[in-house]
């Protein structure tokens, strides 16, 4: 699919507005671009369905926030950045994770989280040689489900829950380090 990147992003906010009032399964594509004030067919042009527009969004949304951030903040900075993000757009985002249908949101955000909390290992490890693998699969399941299951019941303090995420990853390198001395 083609179209620019100001157009998809013109249609993505037309549906992010839609959903704040609308469940996914009542917004039509007819909707969405009524909402842009951009004809029916450009939707096409750009994307398959909404299915497809979701998914733009999930991988557009999250690279930004997270992976195009990897090189420049650290982890912890950036995990604290994830979760003003989420309070942010609690509402969107609770709508969203409802979404069990093709285009799965919590799968895409697992993906994400794995990359920031490897981040996190990696640099408080300093390259140590130490199968970190279960402990990332095991915090990056923790942070999805956590702020899955705040964000869906829209009691999102970020605060409260950077500080528990980060003193949970803080005694997991602990006894980490513990092991190996």
């Amino acid at each position: 699919m083609s179209g620019s990147i100001i157009t998809k992003k013109k249609i993505a906010n037309a549906f992010k507005t839609e959903i704040e009032c609308r469940t996914f399964d009542s917004i039509s594509v007819s909707q969405i671009m009524k909402r842009a004030h951009i004809r029916r067919q450009t939707f096409y042009d750009c994307f398959i369905d909404k299915y497809d527009l979701v998914d733009w969004i999930f991988q557009n949304d999250l690279h930004e926030q997270i992976s195009d951030r990897l090189d420049f903040l650290s982890g912890l900075d950036l995990l604290q950045e994830v979760f003003y993000f989420f309070e942010k757009h609690v509402h969107y985002y609770a709508q969203l994770f409802k979404i069990v249908d093709q285009n799965d949101f919590s799968t895409y955000f697992l993906d994400y989280c794995e990359q920031l909390i490897r981040k996190i290992f990696d640099e408080e490890l300093n390259g140590a040689d130490i199968d970190i693998a279960p402990y990332i699969s095991y915090h990056s399941i923790a942070l999805s489900n956590v702020i899955r299951y705040h964000v869906m019941h829209e009691n999102f303090n970020r605060e409260i829950l950077f500080k528990m995420c980060k003193n949970t990853i803080n005694i997991t390198l602990q006894i980490i380090s513990d092991d190996t001395l």
